[in-house]
């Protein structure tokens, strides 16, 4: 299940270490994306003491609910989190080409994409440097067309459209059907079949 990891932490997931023993991961997601938070949790459940949980936030005095899963803390999630973590500041790590695969970056995109006609990946995060990295991995393994984009003061990654349609039938059997929008653009997002809070 690494690849699910190595996307998901680096898009939402965090992870802690705890004085006591080794490091955890918390996964969030807001309420709306509940489907594609339980596919994540039931393909990591093994790692986790329990079931995902309701989270809720104030912003602009405004009430957000979303849903989270913390997993136990484990040798296999200390190794990430020496990996994706210095000092206490999330990083790329220096074996990215070796760890992000074609499922990694689907979990990333899920996370972290926006469809714009290509797909923007939020990656305020991560420094220029960092960037151009990620760039020369997304370009030489995968062979994805990128740009960086400016916003604001920020810096993030543009995948150019034509090379996300070139390469659709490597991310197609990763993608959870009501995050196919992410990918695809706003005609595929699925209306969900569930109660929203």
């Amino acid at each position: 299940k690494r690849s699910i990891f190595v996307g998901i932490i680096l898009s939402d997931a965090t992870l802690q270490r705890l004085n006591v023993g080794g490091a955890r991961l918390q996964f969030k997601q807001k309420y709306g994306q509940f489907e594609y938070l339980y596919f994540v949790f039931f393909q990591l459940s093994h790692f986790c003491s329990r079931g995902p949980s309701v989270t809720k936030a104030i912003l602009h005095k405004k009430v957000h609910y979303g849903l989270s899963f913390t997993t136990r803390s484990l040798g296999c999630i200390t190794e990430l989190y020496e990996l994706f973590y210095q000092d206490g500041k999330k990083i790329v790590p220096k074996n990215l080409y070796e760890l992000l695969t074609w499922e990694g970056l689907v979990h990333w995109i899920c996370g972290d994409g926006t469809y714009s006609s290509g797909i923007t990946l939020q990656t305020q995060c991560f420094t220029i440097e960092e960037l151009v990295f990620i760039i020369n991995v997304l370009t030489i393994k995968f062979g994805l067309e990128c740009t960086i984009h400016k916003q604001d003061n920020y810096s993030l990654i543009y995948i150019k459209s034509k090379s996300i349609k070139k390469n659709l039938h490597n991310m197609l059997p990763y993608i959870h059907p009501t995050m196919l929008y992410k990918f695809m653009g706003p005609n595929y997002k699925i209306k969900s079949k569930f109660t929203v809070l």
